[in-house]
């Protein structure tokens, strides 16, 4: 597994992104880094504040009878049909 991480650092592509002085090496690298994890936590953010808006759209489509695990806990925390 080290000789894989030795071959990696060896490679051109390392050897230009951490010794270029360009601004297409490792800033720009960076820069695409943090956009796709500011994006990532975005979309996620947008779907947790969505879920919390509509809780009775997700109650309306659950079907009757069925059982979810309520509560942050152990796996002795009780099961019901309804958490709330």
């Amino acid at each position: 597994m080290m000789a894989l991480f030795v071959w990696i650092e060896q490679s051109a592509l390392s050897v230009w992104v951490r010794e270029s002085p360009s601004l297409l090496a490792f800033p720009f690298i960076l820069f695409l880094h943090t956009l796709g994890l500011a994006l990532l936590a975005g979309i996620s953010v947008a779907l947790d504040l969505w879920l919390l808006m509509e809780p009775h759209a997700l109650a309306e489509s659950r079907p009757e009878g069925c059982f979810v695990r309520c509560g942050w806990g152990s796996p002795s925390t009780p099961y019901r049909a309804s958490c709330y």
